[in-house]
């Protein structure tokens, strides 16, 4: 089975030539764009954060199905770093070009377009420990929307659906691989976790669809 990407999803492929998108769990170690707990303490995502971050396997950026059951610990150890992992200062706008490279004007027409389009009236970088790094997040009334999360090169737009939303979602004009993903995504007590890859134009409207879902539900 080869590993396949298509969309800013991670997907692999079977001997029949069928497209089948990898659990994105939104893990400890490997996801910046994280929704994580609010600060008014009015909605309690630890558990899910702990899978945030724990560094679990699922929702690698660079392995298939195969490859997730039976990687190494060295190989784990590599996917899905926050660039910004470290530095106890939230990072500058010259440092996450750097880190982007040509993603950092998808970055910024992703950010700008949220804020007009869907009233996005906050994009704060967050962090709930440094040494898992740093992420902005965009709010809509105080409402955290999406985290978007730096990587090398590339970026990860991560959102807490709840079953309202999933309901959304599948009744929307998503694709069949990002439909897939949410229905192959694990569930919490507080929601469904789901990651979007950002490596192309094409991946921004996947992640607007959603923020629209999340604000609409």
């Amino acid at each position: 089975m080869g590993a396949l990407r298509k969309g800013g999803l991670n997907v692999a492929q079977d001997s029949c030539g069928r497209r089948d998108p990898l659990v994105l769990c939104l893990n400890c170690r490997g996801a910046p764009g994280l929704e994580q707990s609010y600060d008014d303490g009015s909605y309690g995502f630890h558990r899910i954060h702990h899978h945030f971050w724990s560094g679990s396997s699922l929702g690698s950026s660079s392995s298939g199905t195969a490859a997730l059951k039976s990687g190494s610990r060295s190989a784990k150890s590599k996917v899905n770093l926050n660039v910004f992992a470290g530095p106890a200062k939230q990072p500058t706008e010259v440092l996450l070009a750097a880190a982007l490279h040509d993603c950092y004007e998808l970055w910024q027409h992703l950010v700008t377009d949220l804020k007009n389009e869907f009233a996005i009236d906050t994009a704060e970088w967050h962090t709930s420990s440094v040494k898992l790094g740093w992420s902005l997040r965009l709010q809509a009334k105080k409402r955290n929307i999406v985290y978007l999360g730096p990587l090398d090169g590339w970026f990860l737009a991560s959102f807490i659906l709840d079953d309202k939303a999933i309901a959304a979602a599948r009744k929307s004009g998503l694709g069949s691989c990002v439909l897939r993903l949410i229905a192959e995504t694990k569930r919490y007590l507080e929601g469904t976790a789901v990651r979007i890859e950002v490596r192309s134009g094409s991946d921004l409207q996947t992640v607007k669809m959603l923020v629209k879902i999340k604000i609409d539900n």
